[in-house]
């Protein structure tokens, strides 16, 4: 269902000296105080109906003074007759349409709407020059204007990409060897940026670590990444889990598989009312935010 297009406005400026102005100050002495709320809720009735002028007939006159305790009809139709003849108010666009406007009203008008597709003001009840009416007119954007903020994408993702961005040897830069302990360490210290964490072999597993423990015997330690993680089952000790759901919910956040591994082998294979599924629940709702969602759920605990 398509959305009704609101004509009027909602608010509109108003002088802080309006009811000191002289045309307003006669009308006030030949009608009381009271006169100028009449002209205030005049002004807003214009405003608020169609935007820029507003009928002005006995059902009118009859809105006006059911909102006060000592006007009548009568009373309104003489006060906005005398700001007619006060020129307040066209006279000539009353006595041809039976509408109140003036040209300061479609000014403001125009001016409160410019960015409103479509505002107008209809050429029989205009009362300004062409040149007013183009030059309140929006202006049209240009499509080949780009975006001064930079394509996201374009940015590195994580700490492994800004450092081999880092690495790289510029053109215009003088080569200078390195030794081979150097080149051997840079290698090394890239390598273990780009390794995931180390996952226990079995959650809840304590590992024997002593101060002899060698080399071989932290290999056999580390687990190599299954291809397809839907072949995993996970242990019947009664817990309730998802881990169906687990993996789908992953894979739909583009999760690396290491990281989705090391996810599952911290969640205990998608054990329910883990932290990992209200991690899971705040990126589908930051709306990209997380750069880095597989690092953030394995920061849960």
């Amino acid at each position: 269902m398509s959305r009704i297009k609101k004509q009027g406005l909602d608010y509109f400026p108003m002088d802080i000296d309006f009811t000191r102005k002289p045309l307003v100050r006669r009308i006030m002495k030949k009608e009381g105080e009271g006169a100028a709320t009449v002209l205030i809720d005049t002004l807003c009735a214009i405003y608020a109906a169609e935007g820029y002028y507003v009928v002005a007939d006995e059902l009118f006159y009859d809105d006006l003074a059911s909102g006060y305790y000592e006007r009548t009809a009568t009373d309104v139709e003489r006060i906005i007759h005398l700001a007619l003849e006060y020129k307040l108010f066209s006279q000539a666009m009353f006595d041809e349409h039976g509408i109140l406007t003036s040209p300061d009203v479609q000014r403001q008008f125009l001016y409160s709407t410019r960015r409103r597709v479509g505002a107008q003001v209809l050429p029989q009840y205009s009362l300004l020059d062409q040149s007013e009416l183009e030059e309140e007119k929006p202006k049209k954007r240009s499509r080949s204007a780009k975006p001064k903020c930079e394509d996201a994408t374009s940015m590195p993702q994580n700490a492994t990409e800004k450092a081999e961005m880092e690495t790289e040897t510029p053109k215009n830069a003088t080569f200078i060897p390195h030794s081979t302990a150097q080149h051997s360490t840079a290698q090394h210290s890239i390598a273990e940026q780009k390794q995931p964490p180390h996952i226990p072999q079995a959650l809840g597993e304590a590992e024997e670590e002593g101060s002899d423990a060698s080399p071989q015997t932290t290999k056999r330690r580390t687990e190599t990444i299954p291809a397809d993680l839907s072949l995993l089952r996970p242990p019947a000790d009664g817990l309730k889990r998802n881990y169906e759901g687990l993996l789908h919910s992953m894979r739909q956040l583009h999760i690396p598989p290491a990281d989705q591994y090391a996810i599952v082998r911290l969640s205990n294979y998608g054990v329910i009312g883990h932290p990992v599924w209200k991690g899971l629940s705040t990126l589908r709702s930051c709306g990209g935010k997380i750069k880095l969602p597989g690092r953030y759920l394995l920061s849960l605990r």
